[in-house]
């Protein structure tokens, strides 16, 4: 799963009570740019097919990394093509 983060303002501070995590500044807004078709494709056709839920997803975002704006991009299969 393709799942980038853009960060508007370089204001990240460690958080102090987790190794390795980051404690965004309120002030702070991101942007996520989510490759759908990897999303589906990943979580499809895993050992454990499951499906995700984008509107849930989208509260996560915005809970967890302060996402202000999601962008959800699909590829377009022309003549019915499959995936390969």
């Amino acid at each position: 799963m393709n799942l980038y983060i853009s960060q508007k303002s370089s204001n990240i501070v460690p958080d102090s009570q987790q190794q390795n995590a980051i404690c965004y500044n309120s002030a702070m807004s991101n942007i996520a740019y989510i490759d759908g078709q990897n999303l589906f494709m990943g979580t499809t056709k895993s050992a454990n097919p499951w499906k995700v839920d984008l509107s849930r997803f989208r509260i996560y975002l915005r809970d967890l990394y302060q996402v202000d704006r999601a962008y959800y991009y699909l590829g377009y299969v022309q003549n019915g093509e499959t995936y390969q």
